[in-house]
């Protein structure tokens, strides 16, 4: 008990000096800088997570993501309206008759941030270079298996296949990077092209990465000479919390503008913000509990994401078996997992394909739904020898072997990751497990994920238009790479490579249809919940945004740069802008005082409440 009340009172007084004390150089949206200079139109975000990495090809989560879709052009974009294919490097395509070779117009007269001209021989570059580097294979799932990339003049790029595929009409999310600036990491490891930091960046995107400070903010200027037009702001902000209260706090006090991510309860108490619109989006990503496959003391990981290239797998013996795996996802209450952490805005979760896209998705049936039963699953460890021998409380491994000591990480940042790991923790006791929790930050989770000393984890992935990418994180070549824990099957690896190669929709929609089975049959890991992503923005300050898709999706941290493109402040009768001018220095303006001590109130209530709840679960 002593323990949650500091706990509650820290909260209390964070929030509080949250309320009253204005924080510098960033509450300011039209700037002016020193004496000569030109104000400029800053758009601020407020997330609580960090970028990882400014190497596009060290992207593994949203921020990454997001920056890379800002700051590079794809050959390919995603639409704004139905995430279809459209133009983006490439104005058009050819493809031959037998559908092994595609034909790319290169726009001309891009230039890249720096001045260069852009040349269909970056574009060859870029996609030779994640075919051929090592340290790049996160991104070799979006280009198939090709035979050669090629540019035989300045505005023609060739992607030639071994076999007939549709991959270049699935955006490939290979940023096109600038040959003169990364030809020296050609043909470099995987250590060397991640100890590139790439700040600032040179890029053709319609923002240049310009600055990034971990822990604080990353900041990106506009480019003015984008081929798609020119943003009307000047640059934007990711400014990082550590905390969510903290974040919603600033976006009412008017620190920044939008803030994205916001978990449910917080979500509700900007609902009657007179000055604040909230954004419910369709449901775009899952969070899943992923099991370490690879067989104790056998090697690790160690992937793309860096980790000690000698380590092995402490993974424990018993989850080779497939039945210790059904049982484990009998233990995990879905439903009461909704119903608690996400208050109505997600559902149960069942396949890694999202019931969004409903092309592919196919719901788990029969024996492949693992309804919440303790029962069930205790009977399951017991037909397999998994006994208390000793009368300890914990099972062991057949005939008194290892004990069931689980390693159960979550990701700090993440409040799902850390709600539903206690949550897991405690059913997965009721059965027999003794579970360490592991509450890491996400670059210390990647160590751990990289040195496979884990058992499992709670994390989990945006969806997909196309499902390729999805498909391919359970392929055997993604271990060390996309893969959750190294699940390895040859009948699965066979269909993911049939579905890439099949041009028939419905031909390509029954194998994918076998690929989700045979996850279900396997259980290389639960897939808990879906999510929608809760946005909000300040709608007495700008408008122009757009969803993509239409008409739920994301306005931001989607699938392009659509809204960052077209949001415009919104202006007085007499023709200025409602953002007001404060110095550099900054400071938070006059008008965001007003009624700051009920903003205060307000979250100091939601603040004490979630806590108390936690220590009410303490207590019981």
């Amino acid at each position: 008990m002593k323990s949650t009340r500091t706990r509650i009172a820290a909260m209390v007084a964070l929030a509080l000096a949250l309320a009253l004390v204005p924080v510098a150089g960033v509450s300011a949206q039209s700037q002016s800088g020193e004496e000569g200079q030109e104000e400029k139109l800053t758009f601020i975000v407020g997330t609580t997570d960090d970028l990882n990495s400014a190497n596009p090809f060290g992207a593994s989560d949203d921020m990454d993501y997001e920056v890379l879709i800002l700051a590079y052009d794809l050959l390919h974009n995603y639409s704004q309206s139905d995430l279809s294919a459209v133009p983006g490097l490439a104005e058009s395509y050819e493809v031959s008759e037998d559908g092994k070779t595609w034909t790319f117009k290169i726009r001309e007269g891009v230039k890249w941030s720096d001045g260069t001209p852009l040349t269909a021989h970056d574009v060859a570059f870029s996609f030779n270079f994640v075919w051929k580097n090592k340290g790049v294979g996160i991104f070799r799932s979006y280009v198939g298996i090709p035979k050669s990339f090629t540019a035989p003049d300045d505005t023609t790029f060739v992607w030639e296949m071994e076999e007939p595929t549709t991959a270049p009409l699935i955006p490939p999310q290979v940023p096109i990077i600038p040959e003169h600036i990364w030809k020296h990491l050609d043909g470099k490891d995987a250590t060397e092209i991640e100890g590139f930091k790439n700040v600032p960046a040179v890029g053709s995107g319609p923002f240049v990465l310009e600055d990034w400070k971990p822990g604080e903010f990353t900041r990106l200027s506009a480019n003015k000479e984008y081929w798609g037009g020119a943003p009307v702001i000047d640059e934007v902000i990711f400014r990082v919390f550590q905390n969510q209260e903290a974040m919603v706090l600033a976006l009412k006090s008017g620190e920044i503008d939008f803030a994205a991510g916001i978990e449910p309860s917080l979500f509700d108490s900007l609902q009657s913000d007179p000055t604040i619109e909230t954004v419910t989006t369709n449901v775009d990503a899952l969070v899943n509990l992923a099991f370490n496959l690879i067989p104790a003391g056998e090697k690790a990981a160690a992937g793309a994401y860096g980790g000690d290239p000698d380590a092995v797998s402490t993974a424990h013996p018993a989850l080779q078996d497939v039945d210790v795996r059904r049982a484990i996802a009998h233990t995990v209450d879905k439903q009461a997992l909704v119903d608690s952490m996400l208050l109505g805005y997600g559902s149960v979760g069942d396949s890694f394909l999202l019931p969004v896209y409903a092309t592919w998705y196919k719901p788990a049936e029969g024996d492949q739904v693992h309804e919440f039963d303790l029962a069930e699953a205790n009977r399951l460890y017991d037909e397999g020898g998994y006994l208390d021998t000793d009368g300890d409380g914990v099972r062991e491994m057949p005939n008194g072997g290892e004990p069931f000591v689980f390693d159960l990480v979550a990701i700090a940042e993440d409040t799902y990751s850390v709600d539903a790991s206690k949550l897991i923790k405690g059913w997965l006791e009721q059965t027999g497990w003794k579970v360490d929790l592991l509450s890491v930050s996400e670059r210390r989770a990647l160590d751990i994920w990289g040195t496979s000393e884990f058992d499992a984890y709670v994390w989990g992935w945006n969806g997909r238009p196309d499902p390729d990418f999805m498909l391919s994180i359970f392929t055997t070549g993604e271990c060390g790479v996309w893969s959750d824990g190294c699940y390895s099957d040859k009948a699965y690896d066979e269909m993911y490579e049939a579905q890439r190669l099949e041009t028939d929709l419905d031909k390509r929609t029954e194998i994918v249809f076998q690929m989700q089975d045979k996850i279900y049959e396997d259980v290389p890991e639960v897939i808990l919940f879906y999510t929608q992503d809760m946005q909000a923005y300040r709608k007495d300050r700008w408008t122009g945004f757009v969803p993509q898709p239409e008409p739920d999706g994301s306005l931001i941290f989607s699938w392009g740069p659509y809204s960052y493109q077209q949001i415009t402040p919104l202006t007085n009768p007499d023709g200025t802008t409602v953002i007001s001018t404060t110095s550099a220095e900054g400071g938070i303006p006059g008008i965001a005082w007003v009624g700051i001590a009920a903003v205060a109130g307000v979250l100091l209530f939601v603040v004490i409440r979630r806590l108390r709840r936690k220590s009410d679960e303490d207590q019981a």
